[in-house]
This record gives structure tokens, C-alpha cells and sequence, in this order.
């Protein structure tokens, strides 16, 4: 596991339900999201790094981050892998 972290990885307000945090913690204590964000790969050469507050990708493997799960952050990346190609207007 590594032991660094990159910027902007700090929360003073919970993401989800917005209310300030002003105990260290790894969850939210009103609605239970996460409030430090790491990639969701287990498998990820960097497992354990806390990523910025606005990741939704891993920087250094490209899966998802715990934030973009929990939709606590956007991407303006979109699936389109559920798409049926026979129902397309064109």
C-alpha cells in the first residue's frame, strides 16, 4: 500500500449530505459516505493512495474512484457500452 497522497484530499464538508465534518473520520457520522477517496481496484499499483476530492478516475490505473461510486462526484465520461446499436435513430 502506498503511504503518499496527492492534493486536494482533504474534506471539511461532507460531499453527500453537505453538513460540516469537524471530527477526523473516514465516513460521514449524519449519512455514512465516504469521505476520503481512493480507487476502487484492488489490483491498482497505487492501492491505497487518497486521491483529490474531485477525482472520479484513478490517476494511475483508470478505474473508478470510491466518490464516482457513491455519486458523490460527476465525469463527463459516458457509458455507452448499455447502448443497443439495433435502436439507434440513425
Amino acid at each position: 500500500m502506498c503511504e503518499h497522497s496527492l492534493p486536494n484530499t482533504n474534506l471539511d464538508t461532507c460531499l453527500r449530505c453537505g453538513k460540516d465534518i469537524n471530527i477526523p473520520a473516514d465516513f460521514c457520522i449524519y449519512c455514512g459516505a465516504p469521505l476520503r477517496n481512493y480507487c476502487t481496484n484492488y489490483q491498482c499499483p497505487e492501492e491505497g493512495t487518497l486521491l483529490p476530492i474531485d477525482a472520479a478516475y484513478c490517476p494511475f490505473c483508470g478505474s473508478e474512484t470510491i466518490f464516482l461510486v457513491n455519486q458523490m462526484v460527476s465525469s463527463s465520461h459516458v457509458d455507452k457500452s448499455h447502448l443497443d446499436d439495433d435502436k439507434l435513430p440513425f
